[in-house]
């Protein structure tokens, strides 16, 4: 993760917050608490989200759209696996 997922992802990331850096850690994905739940997947303090009906993480966001379409089909591609929002985030 560290030296395959992580580079990749933060220039991805900074690409699209148009950024200098990429602003992009472990914890980015895994939490501020990454290391007390070793790193756990999905890991519960991150924010729930059912894009169906949670209106701070609605669909058609930015981010959301975003992250649907250049974030995890490149993890998942990093990380040979399938991956979606609730990869990460509790449902």
């Amino acid at each position: 993760m560290t030296f395959k997922v992580l580079p990749n992802m933060a220039r991805t990331w900074r690409d699209f917050k148009h950024t200098q850096d990429p602003e992009m850690t472990c914890r980015t994905c895994h939490g501020q608490d990454a290391e007390a739940v070793n790193y756990r997947m999905p890991n519960p303090s991150l924010t729930k989200i059912d894009a169906k009906i949670d209106p701070a993480h609605p669909p058609t966001s930015e981010t959301a759209t975003f992250m649907k379409t250049k974030m995890v089909p490149e993890v998942s591609e990093l990380v040979g696996a399938d991956v979606g929002c609730n990869t990460c985030h509790p449902k």
